[in-house]
């Protein structure tokens, strides 16, 4: 996702639960380092969150 996203996505995130999240095999990773290393094991994200500042990492 680029840009400004999806409101309705980020909201939905609020919304999960650790149940919710393992039952659908998902993870969420948080912190610069590892999501860059989760990219370098090539892990595809579904959705990335971030602030403006970070946009460009």
């Amino acid at each position: 996702m680029e840009g400004a996203g999806n409101v309705a996505d980020i909201r939905a995130l609020a919304r999960l639960r650790d149940r919710d999240i393992a039952r659908e095999g998902l993870m969420v990773l948080e912190g610069r380092i590892v999501i860059e290393k989760a990219l370098s094991c090539s892990i595809v994200p579904e959705l990335l969150v971030c602030t403006q500042e970070q946009a460009h990492y």
